[in-house]
């Protein structure tokens, strides 16, 4: 019982309140929104309906994955190139905010095969925001229709579009809504008939559902989290104020 109540206090502080947006920071001049979000191992061990979740769907890997629980690796295709790996949930704000200010610079470097990116593509907010959204599970059919698009080499297009015209947190996506974005992200014709009954079937929840786990034992407490190299990314600390002084401090840390 008391493990419980213990579980049940976590979700409640974990969940956004009325009337209290989210905190606005500068971080070495990139303006950044922090979410009021708990302890990401915390959330995972509060998430009941996660469990349901997890069993649900298949198993596969999708492109640009090797094993449960592994980031979707977007490779340069050669050796010595800085890796930036991204910790994010679709739905947290404070990620939008992220790629509004960087995330085209992420983009340019991916596209001239300057850095190797690995996206670990989270869902814990759904323990937080299904309390309040009238779209469930939008973290995780998010993140499915991202791993859907990567048949097709689409992920990032995919990506990207999530981002763009945000929801209000706690709105999350419908269904349609997430479709419309495979069709921005560039999908149509026979790609996008592959899309929509690999995002019905769900053949990677399993997969999805394994990244929140890895994440928690990889020491990730809140989304964004960014890795260079495998050392934990401090925007402020590395005196990083723009786009350009991100792609400066992201190239010159070679491999």
């Amino acid at each position: 019982m008391a493990d419980n109540l213990d579980r049940k206090a976590k979700a409640q502080a974990a969940a956004p309140r009325q009337g209290r947006g989210p905190n606005k920071i500068v971080v070495g001049g990139i303006v950044a929104i922090v979410a009021i979000i708990a302890v990401v191992a915390g959330v995972i061990l509060a998430d009941q309906q996660k469990k349901t979740t997890t069993t649900a769907g298949g198993s596969d890997l999708p492109a640009g994955v090797t094993q449960m629980g592994g980031p979707l690796e977007i490779a340069a295709g050669k050796s010595g190139v800085p890796v930036l790996d991204i910790y994010e949930d679709f739905q947290c704000p404070a990620c939008s905010s992220l790629e509004s200010a960087v995330g085209p610079t992420i983009t340019d470097m991916i596209t001239k095969k300057q850095i190797t990116v690995r996206y670990h593509v989270m869902s814990f907010l759904d323990g937080n925001l299904d309390q309040i959204s009238p779209n469930k599970q939008s973290s995780n059919r998010a993140a499915n229709g991202a791993m859907c698009a990567a048949e097709d080499g689409k992920f990032l297009e995919y990506h990207n579009a999530l981002f763009q015209n945000h929801p209000q947190e706690g709105k999350g996506w419908t269904d349609a809504e997430l479709t419309t974005k495979a069709k921005d992200a560039g999908l149509k014709g026979e790609s996008l008939t592959k899309w929509e009954q690999c995002f019905a079937g769900k053949p990677y929840n399993q997969y999805v559902a394994s990244i929140d786990d890895q994440a928690a034992k990889d020491g990730v407490t809140a989304t964004p989290t960014l890795k260079l190299n495998g050392e934990k990314l401090d925007l402020a600390a590395a005196g990083i104020n723009n786009a350009n002084d991100f792609r400066t401090h992201i190239l010159a840390a070679k491999n």
